[in-house]
């Protein structure tokens, strides 16, 4: 059994090295597969102010939301089209992202057993390679991984009864890293409106009307 006052040293270790490690290994340069220049073109017409498919001979809005562009966009906005700082953002995406699943593998697992499971994706060699090409996938997982995480949050608050106010904000919290992912990738829409339904059962099963009124108007708003 992991000593707690271990934990957080060895959680920072397993973190930081494959962090450090997968910085100092970006390439210059992008293969000439995937979306990466329809992205970097997006992300250009919204820094100059043009229309989001100015130049794009297609336009698929559906498939190619603005999240991710907008992303792209803060970057080339400081770096210019730098593809290892653009490409760095795989790797922050990325162990943003174990921040949050840990919880949730916590909440199932022994402590050793969930240490072990964070340890498979921080060393994980198909991210090694994955984390070369400039894909919406990382910050799609980022925010519905953050989304799980204040949803588990939400449920948990909610079920102590005394935790209103908390169960209140961890859904906030959900419905804007869900409202995030969906803006990254069209298909993050399943999990606003598969979380909401599943608040609004738990708060009307408990007779929270008010409560209930907050969550439809608060989806309401994201929409």
């Amino acid at each position: 059994m992991v000593k707690h006052s271990h934990k957080y040293g060895i959680i920072s270790f397993i973190l930081l090295l494959p962090f450090i490690f997968n910085l100092l290994t970006l390439k210059p340069g992008h293969n000439w597969g995937g979306d990466f220049s329809q992205y970097i073109l997006h992300a250009q017409n919204i820094l100059a102010q043009r229309d989001y498919a100015a130049d794009i001979m297609l336009e698929l809005p559906v498939l190619y939301p603005p999240g991710y562009p907008l992303i792209l966009a803060a970057v080339i906005n400081f770096s210019g089209i730098d593809f290892p700082v653009l490409k760095s953002l795989n790797v922050l995406f990325w162990y943003l992202s174990l921040i949050f699943l840990y919880p949730v593998f916590l909440k199932r697992l022994q402590p050793f057993q969930a240490l072990l499971c964070l340890s498979l994706f921080s060393f994980s060699s198909f991210f090694f390679t994955f984390k070369q090409n400039l894909i919406a996938d990382v910050p799609f997982l980022f925010f519905i991984n953050a989304a799980l995480y204040f949803f588990m949050r939400f449920s948990e608050d909610l079920e102590a009864g005394d935790k209103k106010g908390a169960a209140l904000r961890a859904y906030t919290f959900f419905l804007i890293t869900a409202g995030a992912a969906f803006l990254i990738r069209t298909a993050g829409v399943t999990l606003l409106l598969a979380g909401s339904f599943y608040a609004f059962v738990l708060l009307k099963k408990k007779a929270h009307g008010m409560g209930v009124l907050m969550i439809l108007g608060l989806l309401y708003g994201s929409f």
